[in-house]
């Protein structure tokens, strides 16, 4: 069985890494989406997802009609291309997502008697939850009540379709003909059709499965859709509505966090492996250089730059550890998976420093060891194995700094041990529990056993698939090191 999503989109840089990676995480296996001329980032950054997933993009030529008119046009597309190559294709919006109850896999809820040629999932409308702005998190993580079944609007349905199936005429983007065959809901039950087709006249049954609709997010993104859709009434009243029906609190879709940004971070390593192929691209091959540089053990922090034995002082990347006010080296607990201010034990890691000679305020926090674990500061959305932050030096105390979020602007405090010893980035106004200090991992931590030498792991495409861990800390410092910023997809707060 082989299946796929087809969708239109404009302008959802926002929100449209949290999609793919969603169905992705559902099991689809191709991801069809329509670009109806967006002018943010989306369509790179869909670029830089099918680096890992197949995820095929097709521009919409510019045009005056209506956007119901252009949605029609790609799914007419979608059938005609396709038609022959996916068992089942499902049409839904940037702002719908599938959800399987518990313990429901795609090919499970796919498995139909032949004679079914559609499914009809119903709606399942959500609130804004009082969001003024766009969440700094995921949808499905930051808008977690909707309306309740009973609510007339989530009779709408959406529909997984055969492609065999479809008789070739149109009706709406809801709703497909496939009769002769039977167009079932999502617990194999016949329907029955209000006026028009596309709405049940029963209530809806998320009994196996429903749309999570966010279609009434922040009030910022909701008035960016009203800008997007001249065809829709101009009115805040549905904002409104929303916030006041969306009374049911569901946890579950929230509960797949993990996974999803797990398959964010799959998608980082294709795009990291690809960059670093543009740069490795630039190092000169076979050369005499090569021969020279020092060697030392991979497992180290500082073994993977050994090449900084070659490289000029202004581009040299220097590694410390991190003291906190009390002189205890920043540790990051493996257990909990949290940061820590305290002493450094078995399960207590020391977290390592490293910065640029040529960009001295930026600091990239790593945990050399922490092999499984995203790194992540209570109060900061970002997950990676790399976290960077704007280091402030502190006026009038030399060698003292604060470490800032460089997109929220807060501080990261460490707790005292005898208050708990946890680190957060929730400051707005440092003081003592925000001051930080370096001291050289060099003078007492670089190995010096020979193993393997920076450029050869980078030349060699085996080494390069097997060390992703060692590759994002590298990518991560070259985003420094090179203005790589432009990935903005990667700096949502997140998904990095």
């Amino acid at each position: 069985m082989k299946t796929a999503v087809a969708a239109i989109f404009k302008n959802e840089e926002h929100d449209i890494l949290s999609w793919i990676a969603w169905y992705i995480n559902v099991g689809f296996d191709t991801l069809i989406l329509f670009n109806d001329s967006s002018t943010d980032r989306s369509r790179s950054i869909l670029s830089e997802c099918a680096l890992r997933y197949d995820i095929r993009i097709i521009d919409v030529p510019p045009t005056d009609e209506y956007h119901i008119y252009r949605q029609k046009n790609c799914y007419i597309e979608t059938l005609n291309i396709y038609k022959d190559e996916f068992d089942w294709i499902g049409f839904f919006d940037l702002d719908e997502y599938l959800f399987l109850n518990e313990n429901e896999t795609l090919h499970h809820f796919l498995d139909r008697p032949e004679d079914v040629g559609a499914l009809a999932i119903h709606w399942c409308c959500y609130g804004p939850n009082n969001y003024l702005f766009k969440p700094k998190t995921h949808p499905f993580v930051a808008f977690d009540k909707h309306f309740p079944a009973s609510q007339p609007i989530n009779r709408h349905v959406k529909t997984l379709l055969r492609p065999k199936a479809w008789t070739g005429k149109w009706d709406n983007v809801h709703y497909f003909d496939v009769a002769p065959y039977r167009y079932a809901n999502a617990c194999g039950k016949e329907i029955s059709w209000a006026d028009p087709r596309g709405i049940t006249s029963t209530e809806a049954d998320f009994t196996r499965a429903k749309i999570l609709h966010f279609q009434c997010r922040s009030l910022e993104q909701f008035l960016a859709r009203l800008k997007k859709r001249p065809d829709v009434p101009q009115t805040i009243t549905p904002w409104l509505g929303a916030q006041e029906m969306a009374t049911v609190y569901d946890p579950h879709p929230g509960q797949l966090q993990s996974r999803i940004e797990g398959i964010i971070y799959e998608i980082q390593m294709a795009v990291v492996k690809a960059r670093m192929a543009d740069i490795i691209n630039g190092f000169p091959h076979h050369s005499p250089l090569e021969k020279t540089i020092f060697k030392y053990n991979l497992s180290s922090p500082v073994s993977i730059f050994a090449i900084n034995q070659q490289k000029k002082a202004e581009n040299k990347i220097d590694f410390f550890s991190i003291k906190t006010f009390e002189g205890y080296d920043l540790g990051y607990d493996t257990i909990n998976r949290c940061f820590r201010n305290g002493p450094i034990g078995e399960n207590i890691l020391p977290v390592i420093g490293a910065i640029f000679a040529e960009h001295p305020f930026m600091v990239h926090l790593i945990v050399p060891g922490a092999k499984e674990a995203l790194l992540q500061i209570n109060g900061d959305p970002r997950k990676s194995k790399c976290l960077r932050y704007e280091r402030v030096n502190v006026k009038d105390h030399k060698g003292i700094f604060y470490l800032r979020h460089p997109d929220s602007k807060f501080f990261i405090c460490c707790e005292p041990p005898y208050h708990g010893g946890k680190v957060t980035c929730s400051r707005t106004e440092p003081k003592s529990w925000e001051e930080f200090s370096l001291l050289p991992l060099e003078d007492h931590k670089a190995p010096r056993n020979i193993e393997h030498s920076f450029v050869q792991m980078l030349q060699n495409p085996n080494l390069l698939s097997n060390e992703s861990d060692i590759i994002s800390i590298c990518y991560q410092l070259l985003i420094t090191k090179y203005g790589l910023d432009k990935m903005q997809n990667f700096s949502l707060p997140y998904s990095t």
